[in-house]
């Protein structure tokens, strides 16, 4: 599925950034975040993901990991082309994954890439033990919550909605408590997006300019919650940067992620 000629709405982005940190403006002035460029390639991926033709259904589908490619700064006015494709459907010890990837050519230079992975719960057939075939491919595992900078959030009930209107992801288990309890939660829960797009805002300044993003979304944030985000650089000093967004109450992670320079 491709989309020519995307240019960014100067209002879009500044809608995007107040919902998912509390204010306007790109982090970066002039810039589009990797986590914005996700969401002008969401549409294009929203039909290759209900064309008939998909692998999997798309009723039911859990983002269970992401990764963002920022391979140079891009112009909030530099035109992309976008083309969105279905990678790698694989078995999991809960069903089948998929890797939905995404990329942004701007003269005709490749400049950006997401690479989303999806779980479709399945029966495993026969009973089959719990393996690791299929795991989110990322790097960031279960680690310790960072100690170096940590940023408390407090997340409002309508989050999710305000989340849906500026991604374009109107999923009922974002909207509300109704819609949510239809497909077997007892709260709205939080975007993975939203959650990732408001870590890396957080990290204002010390990205680096290109920067590989790579994310397991983990338990559910529900709405309204509180939640700690912590980083810290690793030890190995090769400027790789691991975050955490985790629970207040009790530290059970939502997301784990690793920022590494290109």
């Amino acid at each position: 599925v491709e989309a020519r000629g995307v240019v960014a709405d100067p209002a879009h982005l500044d809608a995007w950034v107040r919902v998912c940190a509390g204010r306007t403006g790109a982090p970066v002035p002039g810039s589009l975040p990797g986590a914005f460029t996700h969401v002008l390639a969401s549409g294009a991926s929203m039909r290759l993901l209900l064309d008939p033709r998909s692998p999997l259904p798309p009723l039911g589908l859990v983002h269970v990991a992401q990764r963002l490619e920022v391979l140079r700064p891009v112009d909030v006015r530099e035109p992309l082309d976008l083309a969105v494709g279905a990678r790698d459907l694989r078995p999991h010890r809960r069903g089948r994954q998929l890797d939905v990837v995404a990329t942004a050519t701007a003269a005709g230079e490749v400049v950006w890439r997401g690479t989303s992975t999806y779980l479709h719960r399945e029966p495993v057939p026969g009973g089959a033990a719990p393996s690791s075939a299929g795991a989110p491919r990322s790097p960031a595992g279960e680690r310790p919550a960072p100690p170096a900078g940590a940023v408390r959030w407090v997340v409002p009930a309508g989050t999710g909605r305000a989340y849906a209107a500026v991604s374009g992801d109107p999923n009922p288990i974002h909207l509300s408590r109704p819609t949510a309890r239809l497909l077997g939660f007892r709260r709205p829960v939080a975007h993975g997006m939203w959650t990732l797009a408001h870590a890396l805002l957080d990290l204002e300044g010390r990205l680096p300019t290109a920067h590989d993003v790579t994310a397991r979304f983990l338990r559910p944030l529900a709405l309204p919650g509180r939640a700690v985000h912590g980083w810290r650089a690793q030890e190995d000093g090769d400027g790789v940067l691991s975050l955490a967004v985790r629970r207040e109450r009790d530290g059970e992670p939502h997301l784990l992620a690793d920022v590494a320079p290109l």
